[in-house]
């Protein structure tokens, strides 16, 4: 490929809503294009990327038996009825109707399609196991897109089903593919570290789930690490401890307290001279259970954090969203002075964090504007309510077996679960077993952000001067320089460098504008080709190029002959 041809542009200004790296550069070196809020287009140069990419994915899951398909984007609302997700996903998906006034989607997810797929062929155990899976385009209409790639509205994913008779049938197939994540990322040049994760509402209860990760601070999800045990876990799943809660154990009866208009923990803590630790932060939160709306009372220490998933994962209420003002005057609570006591829970679901205590005494808001309590007792005062673990992990808590942890940031770039037999059994998929019994079959599904992944490795592996592809993924292997295009010696000998790369199979792109020598070493560092080839004056006085490579910065002179053996030998292992 000569750059000439290659139409497109690059910047040197940094776009005002590129707030992370990868979406800086990529869009700087001409890779993407933004279309609209969380929408892109891909570049000739972001097309091979994501070739590339999807090319170690084929290659992997087919080493595991995975069988491709493709699964329309538009998906009728029968099948999201019968899963009882057409009300469930809400704001998220977008739906529509075609001319005849029939209902649709555009899909965020193909739990519902693959499985619609699969019961129109499947009819007895010997099929099984089967894996199908698909590369294809998702929409999901997030509220606040953001970083780039990372979380756009209309992204490339990789997901993979697959469906088996029994439960060590899908624990096989689940490690291969636990395996196949493994390599897949490792052969797109990230170092990436698998998390326990939690399924949300789509996993089996007790089923396996994992995530991979990129650690970047830039990353959104906070995960939580324990060397000394040798695990990882998303802290959304993670269960971790506090060391430091001096609990206050008086028996005395409830006193209701005027408080003004002090709200905020630390201020109610300061007033009546208590640990914030001996408050109770309490969260009204809203969601749909059965496609009904439900409310959730959330109650945790006063300095820790609730954590949504978790109350989503506990309650099994979805799409748990803060409740507005309308939703509290519904109510008739207060916002600043909630608490448990004394609520209807046929109204509103109680969850307390495992962390409170049950015999010892808290200050709690009473759902009254002016006032709290003193010496709330949970398993005195609330006779209905639930105890999980809902909260965040701090960098202060220890292990579950007391042990240290770490907080670091990853980039989710893989997830990976178990879904047991809900989809098939929603959508009434069954097969005859070996005794010609109907069952459902259970199922795994593995995805990949395609997009995201390679968003990743721009994040991981950028420099000061730009992106650093390594060589699965980037778009040329080579490119070459010339640096005085107008003299015919240095043009010649490009040229010729060009044809022989061409010849031996090497990817290669020559930079053949007209433009100073500057413009070609920034923009060659900016797009991220691995390996340089320079011709400049060097060849002119001593028939030599310079080679450098883009990631070590390593420089080398050859005489043009030996360059192809030492390019060669170079990509030999890559």
């Amino acid at each position: 490929m000569k750059y000439s041809q290659l139409f497109i542009q690059t910047f040197k200004e940094t776009p005002s809503d590129a707030q992370i790296i990868s979406h800086q550069l990529l869009h700087r070196a001409g890779f993407i294009q933004k279309s609209g809020a969380g929408l892109y287009n891909y570049s000739p140069l972001m097309m091979m990327v994501i070739q590339n990419a999807t090319s170690i994915i084929r290659e992997e899951l087919s080493k595991v038996g995975g069988l491709e398909i493709s699964l329309s984007m538009a998906t009728p609302s029968e099948l999201w009825k019968e899963s009882n997700r057409w009300d469930e996903l809400g704001a998220l998906m977008i739906q529509f109707k075609d001319r005849s006034n029939r209902d649709l989607c555009l899909s965020p997810t193909n739990e519902e399609a693959v499985v619609d797929y699969f019961r129109k062929v499947a009819k007895s155990y010997k099929q099984l196991p089967v894996c199908l899976f698909q590369i294809n385009t998702k929409f999901r209409d997030e509220i606040r897109p953001r970083f780039g790639l990372m979380r756009a509205r209309e992204f490339s994913m990789k997901d993979a089903y697959s469906f088996h008779i029994d439960r060590d049938c899908l624990d096989k197939t689940y490690e291969l593919l636990y395996q196949a994540y493994s390599r897949i990322f490792e052969r797109m040049g990230l170092a990436c570290m698998a998390v326990e994760a939690d399924g949300g509402a789509m996993a089996d209860s007790g089923a396996k789930t994992h995530e991979f990760h990129v650690l970047a601070d830039s990353g959104e999800d906070e995960l939580v690490v324990c060397k000394q045990e040798a695990w990882a876990a998303n802290s959304e799943m993670a269960q971790t401890k506090r060391v430091d809660i001096v609990y206050n154990k008086s028996t005395d009866a409830m006193e209701l307290i005027e408080t003004g208009q002090h709200h905020t923990i630390q201020d109610i803590s300061k007033l009546l001279n208590v640990k914030e630790s001996n408050c109770l932060k309490t969260v009204l939160l809203k969601g749909k259970k059965e496609n009904e709306t439900s409310y959730l009372m959330a109650c945790c220490i006063g300095d820790d954090e609730i954590n949504i998933a978790k109350c989503m994962k506990h309650s099994g209420i979805s799409q748990l969203e803060f409740a507005d003002e309308s939703d509290l005057k519904e109510l008739g609570f207060v916002r600043g002075v909630l608490g448990p006591v004394g609520v209807d829970s046929d109204q509103v679901n109680i969850l307390v964090d495992l962390h409170v205590d049950n015999e010892a005494g808290f200050v709690v808001g009473v759902n009254k504007e002016g006032f709290h309590v003193k010496n709330m007792i949970l398993n005195r005062d609330i006779p209905v309510c639930t105890q999980a673990d809902i909260r965040v992990s701090r960098a202060t808590d220890v292990s579950m077996n007391g042990n240290d942890i770490e907080l670091c940031r990853g980039i989710e770039v893989g997830h990976i679960f178990q879904l047991g037999d809900k989809y098939t059994k929603a959508l009434k998929a069954s097969v005859l077993d070996k005794n010609g019994k109907a069952i459902f079959p259970l199922m795994g599904c593995y995805g990949i952000g395609v997009g995201r992944a390679v968003s990743a490795v721009v994040e991981q592996l950028a420099d000061e001067n730009g992106i650093v592809w390594p060589e699965s993924l980037s778009p040329f292997q080579v490119v070459i320089l010339p640096l005085k295009s107008k003299d015919d010696d240095i043009a010649k000998a490009g040229q010729a460098l060009y044809e022989e790369c061409q010849k031996n199979g090497i990817s290669v792109i020559i930079d053949d504008r007209m433009v100073s020598p500057g413009f070609k070493f920034k923009d060659a560092d900016l797009m991220g080709f691995p390996h340089q080839i320079i011709i400049g004056e060097t060849f002119k006085n001593k028939e030599e190029v310079e080679y450098r490579s883009r990631q070590s910065g390593k420089k080398e002179s050859l005489r043009l002959a030996e360059w192809i053996p030492f390019l060669k030998e170079a990509l030999k292992d890559k």
